[in-house]
Protein backbone atom coordinates (compact mmCIF):
# COMPACT_ATOMS: atom_id res chain seq x y z
CA UNK A 1 0.00 0.00 0.00
CA UNK A 2 2.61 2.01 0.80
CA UNK A 3 4.06 1.36 -2.65
CA UNK A 4 0.70 2.42 -4.32
CA UNK A 5 0.61 6.06 -2.36
CA UNK A 6 3.78 6.37 -3.44
CA UNK A 7 3.09 5.90 -7.40
CA UNK A 8 -0.08 7.34 -7.00
CA UNK A 9 0.05 10.40 -4.29
CA UNK A 10 3.97 11.28 -3.54
CA UNK A 11 4.75 11.16 -7.20
CA UNK A 12 2.25 14.34 -7.54
CA UNK A 13 4.34 16.58 -5.28
CA UNK A 14 3.40 17.25 -1.66
CA UNK A 15 0.26 19.41 -2.74
CA UNK A 16 -1.06 15.95 -4.13
CA UNK A 17 -1.46 15.34 -0.48
CA UNK A 18 -4.19 18.21 0.20
CA UNK A 19 -7.51 16.27 1.13
CA UNK A 20 -9.39 18.45 -1.75
CA UNK A 21 -6.79 16.98 -4.03
CA UNK A 22 -6.81 13.86 -3.10
CA UNK A 23 -9.31 10.93 -5.13
CA UNK A 24 -12.27 9.48 -3.27
CA UNK A 25 -9.80 6.34 -2.68
CA UNK A 26 -7.29 8.14 -1.22
CA UNK A 27 -9.45 10.22 0.88
CA UNK A 28 -11.33 7.00 2.52
CA UNK A 29 -7.87 5.27 2.78
CA UNK A 30 -5.97 7.86 4.65
CA UNK A 31 -9.22 8.63 6.28
CA UNK A 32 -9.14 5.28 8.41
CA UNK A 33 -5.25 5.30 8.30
CA UNK A 34 -5.29 8.88 10.18
CA UNK A 35 -8.00 7.11 12.79
CA UNK A 36 -5.94 4.14 13.02
CA UNK A 37 -2.76 6.78 13.77
CA UNK A 38 -4.73 8.34 16.21
CA UNK A 39 -6.51 5.56 18.16
CA UNK A 40 -10.36 6.60 17.23
CA UNK A 41 -10.72 3.79 15.68
CA UNK A 42 -8.73 0.41 13.88
CA UNK A 43 -8.29 1.43 10.27
CA UNK A 44 -8.76 -2.37 9.54
CA UNK A 45 -6.72 -3.37 6.77
CA UNK A 46 -5.18 0.58 6.77
CA UNK A 47 -2.48 1.05 8.98
CA UNK A 48 -1.90 4.29 10.80
CA UNK A 49 1.45 4.28 8.59
CA UNK A 50 -0.06 5.63 5.79
CA UNK A 51 -0.95 9.10 7.22
CA UNK A 52 2.49 9.06 9.34
CA UNK A 53 4.05 8.46 5.21
CA UNK A 54 2.32 11.72 4.29
CA UNK A 55 3.12 13.64 7.24
CA UNK A 56 6.98 12.59 6.90
CA UNK A 57 6.64 13.46 3.44
CA UNK A 58 5.11 16.50 3.78
CA UNK A 59 7.29 17.26 6.70
CA UNK A 60 10.41 16.79 3.90
CA UNK A 61 8.99 19.18 1.41
CA UNK A 62 8.94 22.20 4.02
CA UNK A 63 12.43 21.08 5.18
CA UNK A 64 13.75 20.09 1.87
CA UNK A 65 17.97 20.83 2.46
CA UNK A 66 17.60 19.19 5.83
CA UNK A 67 19.83 16.18 6.47
CA UNK A 68 18.08 14.77 9.81
CA UNK A 69 14.76 16.01 11.31
CA UNK A 70 13.64 15.72 14.95
CA UNK A 71 10.03 16.42 15.14
CA UNK A 72 8.70 15.87 19.07
CA UNK A 73 5.92 13.25 19.15
CA UNK A 74 3.40 16.02 20.41
CA UNK A 75 4.33 17.86 17.21
CA UNK A 76 3.30 14.61 15.29
CA UNK A 77 0.33 14.20 17.20
CA UNK A 78 -0.81 17.56 16.30
CA UNK A 79 -0.51 17.60 12.55
CA UNK A 80 -2.24 14.10 12.53
CA UNK A 81 -5.13 15.58 14.08
CA UNK A 82 -5.27 18.62 12.08
CA UNK A 83 -4.87 16.16 8.63
CA UNK A 84 -7.55 14.48 10.28
CA UNK A 85 -9.55 17.75 10.76
CA UNK A 86 -8.99 18.16 7.32
CA UNK A 87 -9.48 15.26 4.98
CA UNK A 88 -12.93 14.90 7.55
CA UNK A 89 -14.13 18.50 6.42
CA UNK A 90 -13.34 17.31 2.39
CA UNK A 91 -15.30 14.12 3.16
CA UNK A 92 -18.23 16.31 4.25
CA UNK A 93 -17.57 18.72 1.16
CA UNK A 94 -18.30 15.75 -0.71
CA UNK A 95 -21.36 13.94 0.51
CA UNK A 96 -22.61 17.12 1.28
CA UNK A 97 -21.60 19.87 -0.82
CA UNK A 98 -20.88 22.10 2.17
CA UNK A 99 -17.77 24.58 0.90
CA UNK A 100 -15.10 25.65 3.75
CA UNK A 101 -11.23 27.30 2.85
CA UNK A 102 -9.05 24.10 2.09
CA UNK A 103 -6.03 23.35 4.16
CA UNK A 104 -2.58 24.48 2.65
CA UNK A 105 0.67 22.04 3.91
CA UNK A 106 1.60 25.17 5.94
CA UNK A 107 -1.66 25.34 7.50
CA UNK A 108 -1.53 21.70 8.25
CA UNK A 109 2.28 21.80 9.50
CA UNK A 110 1.69 25.10 11.52
CA UNK A 111 2.20 24.60 15.54
CA UNK A 112 -0.54 27.24 15.99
Amino acid sequence: MLERLNDEVFAHGPEACIPRRLTDEWLAILSRSADALLGFASGGEVSGALCFAVLIHLLEMESPNQQRMTIPLDAMHDYALRYRTELGLEELRREMGREYDPATIAMILSRQ
